[in-house]
């Protein structure tokens, strides 16, 4: 817990390893304790605990760590057999380009000396659902917004999700022009500033959705925002904290936040000619992927 001129801030991230989000909150020591029995039982969560005092009150706190126990196979032929087992013939094409533009980024961190920390397991069973969501055959601007966003939704590497997306759509654009490159992007902690106001509004629209109704509670004992990594600060007093549809109506909002990113990427990269094209659909996406 931290103040800003008496604001009560709840951190998001663990203090002591910032891997660890918050999962649960509760002023009752026993129903937190069943809670974190519970994570403790599922496989690869790791729990720690919390606890703050809010005037004369107890507040309990619950953060996970879904760790990346399971790891990829080690040698490539294992890995291409592993995803041919596991995938049909088109997916594994897309699942096999993601895994490239991650080991991708990951080889760039081992020569820049970066430090990587995962903080979810790895799901690419959730990739072909990517492709599944987007609406295909409009602009390819907004196609390209479309598997930006539901990619960063689904959210499913242990970081640097909005960098793979963003490797996605490179692929995706330049299979329409062979001369299109993203700008440098910088990273985590240093963005550059045609990006970092998309990575923070993205990252604080992600937060509210999928916790809302933590916040809800984490108001009602007294905090009166919540701060994660990179400085993020989200004041409870801008947010309606008693909307139901949260879940829907912020993954619109983070549509319509990342179609205004894509229409910005195609100006910073002198593609604006992109935006008369009309897309031809997934599998023809999914044809040229398998070309290169």
């Amino acid at each position: 817990m931290s103040s800003d001129e008496e604001t009560l801030v709840l951190q998001y991230h663990y203090l002591d390893d910032r891997r660890y989000s918050i999962e649960f909150i509760t002023n009752d020591r026993e129903e937190c304790l069943r809670r974190a029995d519970a994570y403790t039982d599922e496989e690869h969560v790791a729990v720690n605990l919390r606890v703050e005092q809010i005037g004369d009150e107890l507040i309990y706190l619950i953060y996970t760590w879904e760790s990346y126990d399971a790891g990829l196979p080690d040698s490539d032929d294992d890995g291409i057999e592993w995803i041919l087992e596991n995938f049909t013939q088109r997916s594994a094409v897309v699942v096999s380009t993601v895994l490239d533009i991650f080991d991708g980024i990951l080889e760039e961190k081992v020569e820049q000396n970066s430090d990587f920390r995962t903080y979810k397991g790895i799901h690419l069973d959730r990739v072909p659902d990517v492709l599944n969501r987007v609406q295909w055959k409009q602009s390819v601007p907004d196609v390209a917004a479309e598997l930006l966003s539901y990619f960063v939704l689904i959210h499913p590497m242990p970081n640097t999700n909005h960098r793979t997306a963003i490797g996605l759509v490179d692929r995706y654009l330049t299979s329409y022009d062979a001369d299109f490159e993203v700008p440098d992007t910088g990273e985590e902690g240093g963005w550059y500033d045609w990006i970092a106001g998309f990575i923070y509004d993205s990252k604080r629209i992600l937060t509210l959705r999928n916790h809302l109704a933590l916040f809800r509670w984490a108001e009602h004992y007294g905090y009166g925002a919540v701060e994660r990594k990179e400085g993020i600060v989200i004041s409870f007093d801008d947010v309606d904290l008693d909307r139901r549809d949260h879940h829907e109506y912020y993954t619109q909002r983070h549509r319509e936040r990342t179609r205004e990113f894509v229409r910005r990427l195609l100006e910073e990269a002198d593609v604006t000619h992109l935006r008369e094209v009309t897309d031809d659909g997934r599998r023809a996406f999914i044809d040229r992927l398998q070309a290169e």
